[in-house]
């Protein structure tokens, strides 16, 4: 339950995030000011509870406002809609999302070069990239993407470009030719977690049949690719397709499973943080790429 309240707090603080003209700094500020105030009153669980899921509402609001983008020359978005061939190089910093014709790539972007209008710059930002599925993309991969760099479309009854703002994207380069020039580029400590992610996934598919394997892998892992169009149009029938994609659901889940195995909190806490990372490697990627 206090996991589940942690969550709540969470999603409440992205919505405050979304309405409310603080800046990022003083976001943090707050949370770290609730974190002292929880200390103070360690005593108090009621003043410490109070303070301590402060800290989440903070965070999530300052989790919102990358989104919210200033284009410069020194982020990638400002070369968006250019209508020319640009490269970029960059690190893959998502698990990749292999689909049934290409593999949607995150690239945290570190150079952008476009040859007809003399550009080559050190620019920031993540973009969203279609590579070819034929080859075994890893997180950590160095690579040059080739291709026409695009402003996430709106579409009707859904911001694609909001989506994947609220993941730190900003463009998309949906024809690309990728080609890897390196390796190991990331942090080592979620290469274990994403290869950990891998590990679950394959004994989900070997353990159970489908469609069931592919739909526990959806829930619990945030790997939706597998599951058939036909099954999610079923779930998009009934209304139930928000039990495969709230994370809050999923951190109810490890909560009532680490509530049964008597786990101390800080346990619980543990786990919730490794078992983010495992569901939300590449779930900007996941909605429509």
């Amino acid at each position: 339950m206090k996991l589940f309240l942690l969550g709540m707090t969470w999603l409440l603080g992205i919505t405050a995030g979304r309405h409310l003209p603080l800046a990022g700094w003083q976001w943090l500020t707050l949370a770290a000011g609730a974190f002292l105030f929880a200390l103070l009153f360690r005593r108090n669980q009621l003043h410490r509870w109070l303070f301590l899921l402060l800290i989440p509402l903070c965070l999530g609001a300052a989790r919102y406002l990358p989104s919210e983008i200033i284009k410069q020359p020194g982020h990638i978005a400002f070369y968006n809609d250019l209508d020319v061939k640009t490269t970029v190089t960059g690190v893959v910093v998502a698990d990749p999302d292999v689909r049934d014709h290409y593999t949607a790539l995150v690239l945290s972007v570190e150079r952008v070069r476009i040859p007809q209008m003399g550009i080559t710059k050190t620019v920031e930002g993540r973009i969203l990239v279609r590579a070819s599925r034929l080859i075994d993309w890893r997180y950590g991969d160095w690579v040059h993407a080739e291709g026409l760099l695009e402003t996430p479309p709106e579409m009707d009854g859904f911001s694609y470009r909001e989506y994947l703002g609220n993941q730190g994207i900003h463009s998309l380069m949906p024809t690309a030719y990728v080609r890897k020039i390196g390796s190991d580029r990331a942090n080592p400590i979620l290469s274990v977690i994403f290869d950990l992610r891998t590990h679950v996934h394959k004994a989900i598919l070997r353990l159970f049949p489908e469609p069931e394997a592919s739909l526990l892998s959806g829930i619990l892992l945030g790997k939706k690719s597998g599951i058939s169009p036909d099954l999610l149009e079923a779930y998009n029938r009934t209304g139930t397709t928000h039990i495969i994609a709230i994370s809050v659901f999923k951190r109810l889940i490890l909560d009532m499973l680490c509530g049964s195995a008597l786990l101390s909190y800080r346990t619980e806490v543990l786990f919730l943080f490794v078992y983010r990372f495992l569901i939300e490697s590449n779930q900007g990627v996941s909605r429509r790429t």
